[in-house]
């Protein structure tokens, strides 16, 4: 209950009381200031009236303004909703371009690693224990770090092989500047002119995506 309405309430019993003791006890005829008199009464009467009729009117406005509030909350949370499931649409489909980006990334580390590999198996099929101080002992374990480092580098060709990874340079192939890097020519070779005739380093493509350019020796035209 509402001040308003405990002060209304309050007066109303007090003029009871008046009434009542009005007709227990008449006043005396002459006039006393201090008594109360019908129009000090209703005055305050037309007064409260006025004071409630102002704050009913406050309470209107009030349910107004909060229902003005919540109705620019409501459509501001629906455009919050609205803003945040785009974003999320926008996330989703940037997924698979960042899962790719990031296989990229790992493979293009894979391809280095590869080529470091194969550098190795190629020292390791040249190099040979010869001499008197060569053993057996030492030729097999030469041989068995050549079959690792192949093993090795047969694994890292199946991975780059099952994420669509294929080299770009075959000897023979036609030069391709947009794949390949010619790092020296000559003019005798085994191949035709304008074409691949020695790898240096592998070049590798995923798709139709370049990891890394091949250098190349060409045959010049």
């Amino acid at each position: 209950m509402s001040d308003s309405e405990n002060w209304k309430e309050k007066l109303c019993r007090e003029f009871r009381e008046w009434l009542d003791y009005l007709e227990e006890e008449p006043l005396p005829l002459e006039e006393d200031d201090s008594a109360p008199d019908m129009l000090t009464f209703f005055c305050e009467l037309a007064a409260l009236r006025q004071e409630v009729g102002l704050q009913t009117r406050g309470i209107r406005k009030n349910s107004q303004e909060m229902q003005e509030t919540l109705s620019v909350l409501k459509e501001s949370l629906a455009n919050g909703s609205s803003e945040l499931k785009t974003v999320l649409q926008e996330v989703k489909s940037q997924i698979p371009q960042t899962r790719s980006m990031a296989e990229d990334t790992v493979l293009s580390e894979l391809i280095r690693l590869r080529e470091a590999l194969s550098e190795n198996v190629l020292q390791f099929s040249q190099r040979r224990l010869c001499g008197l101080f060569a053993s057996r002992k030492d030729a097999a374990m030469l041989q068995e770090a050549q079959r690792n480092q192949e093993l090795l580098l047969k694994k890292a060709d199946d991975i780059l092989r099952r994420f669509d990874v294929a080299p770009v340079a075959e000897i023979g192939d036609a030069f391709n500047a947009s794949e390949m890097r010619a790092v020296t020519s000559v003019k005798d070779a085994e191949v035709p002119p304008g074409c691949v005739s020695k790898i240096y380093m592998q070049g590798f493509r995923r798709k139709e995506k370049l990891l890394s350019a091949a250098e190349v020796e060409v045959r010049s035209l």
